[in-house]
């Protein structure tokens, strides 16, 4: 805004006295009178250029953190596995590459429980008869 830019003369309160001097104020002659939240201020529409940057600033924001958070859900949903191999696959290269991981050493050996015993057959201490429960 320069020195020599003329200027107009806007009221505070459009009721009032127009020729009382706390209800005057100026604004440039490319801003519009107006109010704010109560208080009589100048408006003037924003450039393109801030316009267009802070509408990428926001959704530029909102779709990083919408990205993040589908790469935090992704990751949960998947076990940590990025490369999706299912257990009991043998080539974990894919998994020492893309997420860095060791390969695992062998699984433990996994020990049977022994079958319950059928129907008929009774443990030795056991006086019930089921046949006429």
């Amino acid at each position: 805004m320069s020195v020599f830019e003329s200027k107009k003369e806007c009221f505070a309160d459009l009721n009032g006295p127009k020729d009382d001097p706390n209800n005057i104020y100026k604004c440039a002659d490319s801003e519009k009178c107006c109010q704010e939240g109560g208080e009589p201020t100048c408006c003037r529409e924003k450039d393109t250029d801030v316009a267009i940057w802070d509408q990428v600033k926001l959704w530029g924001t909102l779709s990083v953190m919408i990205l993040v958070l589908a790469l935090v859900m992704w990751y949960c949903r998947h076990d940590g596995d990025c490369c999706g191999n299912k257990k009991g696959q043998e080539d974990h290269g894919c998994i020492w590459r893309c997420c860095g991981k060791k390969k695992k050493g062998p699984e433990p050996e996994q020990v049977k429980m022994p079958e319950s015993p059928s129907k008929g057959v009774l443990p030795p201490y056991s006086d019930i008869d089921f046949e006429q429960a």
